[in-house]
């Protein structure tokens, strides 16, 4: 049996609205019911635990859909226990409209807003002189390095002989500046002092002002127009009552109607109705006439009238289920069968005339030309010249035995390094073999090429690697800027050892082993 469950959910911030924490919840409750194999309904007592804000310390309950339609409610929300900040804000400003109020606190109530204006005017003044303060010391600074500036070059002239009237007219302009800002900068601090002293007396009072009006209690007593109002209210609610002696509760209505059958539940004895649900007869229904309609009910001297004119079923063939259909059988007109599916189905001419149709199957002699992709999985053989004109991919290994391969248009692609005698080069691998190859620095790689050039921008020796791959190669080395060779490193050796290299310098080697690569200056 279902039941209700309680959980609590405490709200420790008021970054969201209760709306949305209602909504939040909410999913969160129907989730539960969704998931509980028992069918049993949620409701969540949550609570704003924050203290400042609108909904400081609210309370409430939020329960199901399933809840509120069980038990009638007409919200999720349950009301809250206790009133939130705005809405405590509205009923006491309700009640202050409606209380007299003491003309003496209204009068210290206005003098307190009155000061709280005249501070805030006081503060913005003092933000105001503080920024003109700090423009006029930033001046000083300014004036006061320009005067220290001028009087060490008035110094420097006069222990040259040189005139300094122009200079010291204008040192004299420069101290009357000075003198200005700074008398500004005391009164700007002068007043500041004064505009803070103010505030502090203003906020001292206001706060005394304050507390006054707040020891000063509003009667609690209602306002003759508040009474007048309340009568109004209360003489239109009544004026809309209805009179008990000409109408009937909900109650005594309710009982009424639980002892009529409703007319769309019960059979009529007259008149077209439709009948839902399966209905039990204990006796048979009679019926005197014949149907004429295949949907009315047939009586059983109807019924055995038709059947008794019916061949029986293991006798004839029906147009639907499986049977097994001996004799021969003469069809005078043409017998209409759908495409065959299996190997045992009959076939239709449709079915005929594709197979037939020479457009639809490769014939094994004659021309013709065959669409669409074709996959050959066996051994395939062409006695005859085969013409391509599209791009061709062979995956597999291809041999061709005999024959001349000839490109008419384009060279062969090939975009491997060969790695055996007997492979192919492309042209980079050839013209790297054959010419030159740049080299950066001093450092030759046998691997990349056999002939080498290098640029020698600064004091270098000249290295080699991957001697033992190479063995039996020769070729030659170009050193542009040759006086920068410093030294030749092993295995690399000349025969008779060199040196005052010049500008251009070639030189021959033969890679004899892995530790000699004899070298030989041309």
């Amino acid at each position: 049996m279902s039941e209700v469950r309680k959980y609590d959910k405490i709200i420790l911030s008021d970054a969201k609205s209760k709306d949305e924490i209602i909504a939040e919840v909410l999913e969160e409750i129907n989730k539960k019911e969704q998931s509980d194999v028992d069918g049993n309904l949620y409701i969540c007592y949550v609570i704003h635990a924050y203290e400042s804000g609108d909904n400081a310390a609210a309370n409430y309950i939020v329960v199901s859909d399933n809840f509120r339609t069980r038990n009638g409610l007409y919200s999720n929300v349950i009301k809250p226990f206790q009133y939130t900040k705005p809405e405590i804000d509205a009923l006491v400003a309700e009640v202050d409209n409606k209380l007299p109020i003491d003309p003496s606190k209204k009068e210290k109530e206005d003098r307190a807003k009155e000061l709280e204006a005249d501070i805030v005017q006081k503060e913005q003044s003092i933000v105001q002189k503080e920024k003109e303060l700090v423009t006029l010391k930033e001046e000083e600074a300014t004036l006061e390095n320009r005067i220290e500036a001028i009087t060490r070059v008035i110094q420097e002239k006069q222990a040259a002989g040189e005139d300094v009237d122009v200079l010291e007219a204008e040192k004299r302009q420069y101290e009357r500046e000075l003198a200005t800002a700074q008398s500004q900068i005391n009164t700007l601090e002068s007043e500041l002092g004064s505009l803070k002293d103010e505030i502090e007396v203003l906020e001292q009072t206001k706060d005394n002002l304050e507390q006054e009006a707040s020891s000063i209690k509003t009667p609690e007593i209602a306002t003759k127009v508040y009474v007048d109002e309340l009568k109004v209210s209360l003489d239109s609610d009544i004026a809309t009552k209805a009179n008990q002696d000409t109408t009937y509760t909900k109650t005594e209505v309710d009982d009424i109607a639980n002892t009529k059958a409703n007319a769309n539940a019960v059979v009529n004895l007259t008149g077209n109705q439709t009948i839902n649900d399966i209905k039990t007869f204990s006796v048979p229904p009679v019926s005197a006439t014949n149907p004429t309609q295949i949907n009315q009910v047939a009586n059983k001297a109807y019924v055995d009238l038709v059947v008794n004119t019916k061949a029986n079923d293991n006798v004839v063939v029906n147009l639907t289920t499986n049977q097994t259909i001996a004799g021969v059988k003469t069809f005078s007109s043409p017998v209409v069968v759908p495409n065959g599916t299996a190997n045992t189905h009959a076939v239709n001419l449709a079915q005929l005339n594709t197979k037939a149709n020479a457009n639809a199957t490769v014939n094994l002699t004659g021309n013709q030309t065959i669409a669409g992709n074709k996959t050959l999985s066996g051994a395939t053989t062409f006695n005859g010249a085969i013409t391509s004109k599209g791009a061709n991919t062979f995956s597999g290994n291809n041999t061709f035995n005999t024959g001349q391969v000839t490109f008419n248009n384009k060279a062969p692609i090939c975009s491997i390094a060969p790695a055996a005698d007997t492979n192919l080069v492309n042209r980079a691998y050839a013209k790297k073999r054959g010419g030159y190859v740049a080299v950066t620095g001093g450092a030759i790689n046998l691997n990349n090429g056999i002939n080498f050039s290098l640029n020698l921008t600064a004091s270098t020796a000249i290295t080699v690697t991957n001697a033992a791959s190479n063995i039996g190669q020769t070729g030659e080395i170009f050193v542009a800027r040759g006086a920068n060779i410093s030294s030749f490193s092993a295995p690399f050796n000349f025969r008779v050892a060199q040196s005052g290299f010049g500008a251009n310098e070639v030189f021959s080697y033969t890679v004899v082993s892995s530790s000699l690569v004899r070298i030989v200056r041309s």
